[in-house]
């Protein structure tokens, strides 16, 4: 049962004499500087400053592929596969370099490692150059977040709101001070969701399939950085279902034929051209040798068809979403070109740096991730299947930790969004029962996809870096409950309530990068990568000459 037009109204006045509005009532466009300025100062004060091998496991190995990439010479250790962090990184370097930034911007630039200060410094400076890259990446995530936010919500209060809580939430907080390659992954879907939502809502809109398109380059850009990605592509095809509307005018662009078709024509044309382009990748990643090439091991029983039922996964869900929202054949037709067309736009950005290995590892993501995944866990080894029975019981566990997880006292974490996923729990659930079934279908979707993706996630022990791919969910279900629920903003204890959230995110957000930073731990643990991943390098001056 929704609420009248004139009690919304109302209780949207009452807001603003209650104490939410003392949250709230601020220019917009003030509180999103707010939040850039205080990440670039959580990032001075607890990052930047890291000595260069504090954390090896990923800023070295980027630094190193950079290097290696500005030097023509091919990618190590390719399983991420950190493609577009590779290549911007590289891109970075010349630039600080053409304007006297950094002279190590190469391989062959790098000093000798017998001359022990010069050789820490490039180290240093390269690192540091690196980490800069990756605030700047995340002002650009948490900004654009806000843009396409308060566009779906038509909420630029709440949309500020939402920014605050993903800029302080665990996964970026830390993303924005170290070199990974989820934060582009992550931010690159994240976006493509938002997209999605505001094509969903906007059945008017002409060009919605080439926003689908769009969404589809914006998710295979994506899973070229961190094929773990496909896990929140795959969630995309059931958390649209309840957000999109019916267009019911019989006049509309795609329900007229003289107008659609053509365009129609120009969506298959794309869409041909391209996939003829991307071929050659498909075929390769597809032959007979391309896992050995790639270093991945067969996976048994019926995985081999794995990217036909992701396919078919992905189809039905566009399809089922036609049928709820009565979307046009033409409109369908146009929007499955765009797909095609997106994703096989997508692949031929690999041959920007191209290498084989990359096009086989995203081509064969669940290979990738079994990968990571067996390693952490001997019996996934020996069994070699996605569909075994060891499998089936590590996500049992994973499901049983994530749960624990979300109480925050049985299992402690330094994600934030915990609490704003108990506030949007109780809120689907108070929903519901007031019989606003499609907004407590919407929260629920978003934080059922948050909990499944994050119990897979447990198979690598869902380390902090893995929240950034959830995070974002918690985050947008928690700002549609404030959005389409007014009386939570008129409350008793609202305001209190408001800044306990904004006060937890900031603590339990900084936990990690103070840890860091705090840490007494010497560099050895970087000599773990030295032979293993670093093969064109000299050992570093703090790790034992080789016997």
């Amino acid at each position: 049962m929704s609420v009248p037009s004139d009690g919304l109204a109302q209780l949207r006045q009452a807001a603003d004499v209650n104490g939410f509005h003392r949250l709230r009532s601020f220019d917009p466009i003030a509180g999103l500087s707010a939040i850039v300025i205080g990440l670039i100062a959580s990032f001075f004060l607890f990052g930047f400053w890291y000595p260069y091998w504090r954390v090896a496991d990923m800023d070295l190995m980027m630094v190193y592929k950079a290097w290696l990439l500005n030097d023509g010479l091919p990618q190590e250790h390719i399983h991420h596969p950190g493609y577009l962090t590779i290549v911007l990184l590289g891109i970075w370097f010349r630039l600080l370099h053409a304007v006297g930034a950094l002279d190590a911007y190469s391989l062959q630039a790098l000093p000798g490692a017998a001359n022990i200060p010069a050789y820490e410094h490039a180290w240093t400076v390269a690192v540091r150059s690196a980490r800069v890259e990756s605030l700047l990446i995340a002002l650009a995530f948490v900004t654009t977040f806000y843009f396409l936010l308060q566009r779906f919500l038509r909420d630029r209060q709440v949309a500020v709101i939402g920014a605050f809580a993903l800029a302080f939430s665990g996964g970026v907080a830390m993303h924005a001070r170290i070199v990974r390659t989820e934060l582009l992954s992550a931010g690159l879907i994240t976006i493509a969701l938002l997209v999605l939502f505001i094509a969903a809502q906007s059945p008017r809109l002409r060009i919605r399939p080439l926003l689908v398109g769009l969404a589809a380059l914006l998710a295979t850009l994506a899973l070229e950085n961190k094929v773990q990605g496909l896990l929140v592509v795959c969630a995309l095809a059931i958390i649209l279902l309840p957000f999109g509307r019916r267009d019911c005018d019989p006049n509309g662009f795609w329900r007229c034929s003289g107008r659609a078709w053509p365009a129609l024509m120009v969506s298959a044309a794309c869409a041909g051209a391209l996939t003829v382009a991307a071929a050659p990748m498909f075929a390769l990643a597809q032959s007979t040798n391309a896992l050995a090439i790639a270093d991945l091991h067969q996976l048994g029983g019926a995985t081999v068809i794995y990217q036909i039922a992701v396919a078919l996964w992905i189809g039905g869900g566009v399809l089922a979403f036609a049928l709820v929202c009565d979307v046009p054949m033409s409109e369908l037709l146009a929007t499955a070109g765009a797909i095609v067309a997106g994703c096989a736009f997508g692949l031929l950005a690999l041959s920007v740096y191209y290498l084989p290995q990359n096009i086989i590892v995203v081509l064969n993501p669940f290979h990738a991730m079994f990968e990571w995944a067996s390693a952490s866990h001997l019996e996934l080894r020996e069994a070699r299947s996605l569909l075994s029975g060891a499998m089936l019981r590590n996500l049992f566990d994973g499901f049983v930790l994530t749960l624990a997880r979300q109480t925050f006292f049985l299992q402690p974490s330094s994600r934030p969004t915990i609490f704003l996923e108990w506030l949007a729990v109780a809120g689907a659930i108070m929903t519901y029962r007031r019989g606003e079934r499609r907004l407590a279908l919407q929260i629920g979707i978003l934080i059922a996809a948050a909990l499944v993706i994050d119990a897979i996630g447990m198979l690598r022990g869902l380390k902090i870096e893995y929240f950034i791919f959830t995070d974002p969910l918690i985050v947008i279900a928690t700002c549609l409950l404030l959005v389409e629920l007014p009386e939570l903003r008129t409350s008793v204890g609202s305001y209190q309530v408001g800044v306990a959230l904004i006060a937890a995110h900031i603590l339990i957000s900084h936990a990690e990068p103070v840890k860091h930073a705090f840490k007494n731990s010497g560099p050895e643990g970087a000599c773990n990568f030295q032979s293993g991943y670093f093969t064109r390098l000299e050992p570093f001056p703090f790790c034992a000459a080789p016997h």
